[in-house]
């Protein structure tokens, strides 16, 4: 077995403490550049959903701003209908219970 004397059992301890620490670091150091590329790549694939949503959006409120216009339009039609509609009945009514009402 071999025997260690106390400078050298220190020396052994520094050694072995200063490889553990520069190990660590080492990891550290990785595990962060990893992180901030997966990071940058999350970022632009936010970006890109973003962008996405965006031109979906848009599209969406312009399918939805022309049937709306196509309804307002329809809505007109059914007014200037029940206008002439109610016209109509007011003729009726003049002719059946003359034109002496209010």
């Amino acid at each position: 077995m071999i025997t260690l004397t106390e400078p050298q059992t220190w020396t052994t301890i520094g050694v072995l403490s200063a490889a553990l620490i520069g190990m660590i670091t080492v990891v550290t150091s990785v595990l962060m550049r990893t992180i901030n590329t997966q990071m940058g790549s999350v970022r632009n694939e936010l970006g890109s959903l973003r962008n996405e949503m965006i031109s979906g959006f848009d599209g969406l409120r312009a399918e939805m701003n022309a049937r709306f216009e196509v309804v307002d339009i329809r809505f007109e039609a059914v007014n200037g209908r029940i206008d002439s509609l109610d016209r109509d009945v007011q003729a009726l009514a003049n002719k059946v219970f003359g034109s002496d009402r209010p």
